[in-house]
């Protein structure tokens, strides 16, 4: 349900790999794959804020390889430690042919407590079809990495829990004159060796309608149907939801979205939950490649978190971009999400907020100075927090 992590996955590209703290499949596989919603993010041959590459045919290949060294106050709840990190990676893209590429790889290093190591991979590619009054999606990928703590219901990691995600996905645009549909089918498949009982398929089917009466002005209606199979069959469950809303476009300027309905999920081993449901969300470009972004959402049972705990879910994001020239880009962001798990009273509030200086030495180098800090508040459980400060060299030939 997040879609404003897809319409900000090339800023996260562009300016190398985030911490592997992320424990969305969305984020996950959006920041680091061009193949999913990158097409047109390597341009051969032209300097400036985007990626540099080797022209190939119509398209752009793009090497790169990141190093990190920092410190952190508290991974997964231990005691701090510096860090290194080092995250070689792959792109190719070639809007004409509609086809993408990427394959990486990540790793970080706590010298004083290497049962905190982590490291994960990603290979995934996409073929895009321009039809008349048509276009077809097909994109899939394979990622491994560490499920760590201060994510949702996450209190019991103390060391990095290894996951495996393997993603397939199939869409469909469809416009005819003032009206688009969009069917979308996804399928993932989530393993956990160290807890097989954790492992679990996930199916999503989604139907959005949108009618656009002309002056940037649209009328969407979405339906989606996830069903979530558990190797412990006793957590499968199912969900439905329905919304409706608007969006607002403004060329180049801002776009802003309201979609609300109902969602209902109902559990094996547990009664029937029908919730509102609520998404937000507002895009502002003050100049070409500055950007504000902020987007509110109340969901149930988001099948998109690596962990999947069924709660109620309500969030808000904010993120910041501003090219203040050629050579430095600021970046920021926040997050704050409260989690009401089902069956239980349990409740989890988590609140998160970064930035980032990058300074572009040249078309191939570029160095970037990060801060980042996260607190987790529950009924459950002792409050805790974490920092985190990173330098970080990029290049790309």
């Amino acid at each position: 349900m997040r879609n404003d992590l897809a319409r900000l996955a090339g800023f996260a590209l562009i300016f190398g790999p985030a911490p592997a703290k992320a424990q969305e499949i969305h984020s996950l596989l959006y920041r680091n794959v061009v193949g999913y919603d990158i097409f047109g993010q390597i341009s051969a041959g032209r300097a400036g804020p985007e990626i540099k590459g080797f022209a190939i045919g119509g398209g752009g290949l793009a090497p790169r390889l990141d190093f990190s060294l920092g410190y952190d106050s508290a991974p997964d709840g231990a005691g701090g430690s510096a860090l290194l990190g080092a995250a070689p990676s792959l792109a190719f893209a070639d809007p004409v042919a509609g086809f993408a590429a990427y394959a990486g790889w990540h790793g970080t290093r706590y010298p004083e407590d290497g049962l905190q190591d982590t490291s994960g991979a990603t290979v995934a590619a996409a073929k895009r079809w321009e039809l008349p009054a048509q276009r077809v999606t097909l994109s899939a990928g394979y990622l491994t990495g560490d499920a760590t703590g201060f994510a949702l219901d996450t209190v019991a990691i103390t060391q990095p829990l290894r996951f495996a995600v393997a993603d397939a996905r199939a869409g469909d645009a469809i416009t005819d004159g003032a009206f688009t549909i969009t069917p979308d089918l996804q399928a993932d498949s989530v393993g956990f060796p160290g807890v097989p009982t954790a492992d679990r398929e996930d199916a999503r089917a989604r139907l959005t309608l949108r009618y656009a009466p002309g002056g940037g002005l649209q009328v969407a209606t979405r339906l989606q149907a996830t069903a979530a199979r558990y190797r412990d069959a006793g957590r499968d469950a199912g969900t439905t939801q329905a919304l409706a809303g608007l969006t607002d476009t403004a060329d180049g300027l801002w776009q802003v979205s309201l979609l609300a309905g109902v969602a209902r999920r109902q559990a094996s081993s547990a009664r029937r939950l029908t919730a509102p449901v609520l998404e937000a969300a507002l895009d502002w470009w003050p100049a070409p490649q500055d950007r504000l972004s902020l987007s509110l959402a109340h969901e149930i049972d988001d099948p998109d978190e690596i962990s999947a705990a069924p709660a109620t879910l309500t969030e808000a994001r904010l993120n910041l971009r501003d090219a203040t020239g050629r050579a430095i880009t600021l970046q920021g962001s926040a997050r704050i999400a409260e989690a009401a798990y089902l069956g239980s009273n349990r409740r989890e509030t988590l609140a998160s907020a970064g930035a980032q200086i990058t300074w572009r030495a040249s078309g191939e180098l570029a160095f970037t100075a990060g801060y980042s800090f996260q607190d987790r508040q529950a009924n459950y459980l002792r409050a805790a927090n974490e920092q985190v400060v990173t330098l970080e060299a990029g290049w790309t030939p």
